[in-house]
């Protein structure tokens, strides 16, 4: 009975674990060096490196998605207040985009 519920449990779990962690990531209370302490006490040391690396890069994706519609003034309401030369850091300290 508990492994047909550990599996039901894991099915639904790989479906949503990464939408909330990219819901984490956003809020700015939180940063991504927490999100991978989590996880490598979730996944353990073999396996949370691969699982960080899929929400970095659903992260990017999605920030490059809205760079697009941004500069093609696509799903734009009102003005904005970001320079065009404006540039974000990573949680790492190095800088993750130049515009």
């Amino acid at each position: 009975m508990a492994n047909k519920m550990l599996v039901k449990f894991e099915k639904y779990w790989d479906a949503i674990h990464g939408i909330m962690a990219i819901a984490y990531v956003l809020d700015p209370r939180y940063k991504m060096c927490l999100l991978e302490h989590f996880y490598e006490q979730i996944y353990g040391p073999e396996r949370y490196e691969a699982e960080i690396e899929k929400i970095n890069t659903t992260c990017f994706a999605l920030l490059h998605e809205y760079q697009l519609e941004l500069s093609t003034g696509k799903g734009v309401v009102g003005s904005s207040n970001i320079s065009s030369s404006s540039q974000l850091k990573s949680d790492k300290g190095g800088a993750v985009l130049e515009g």
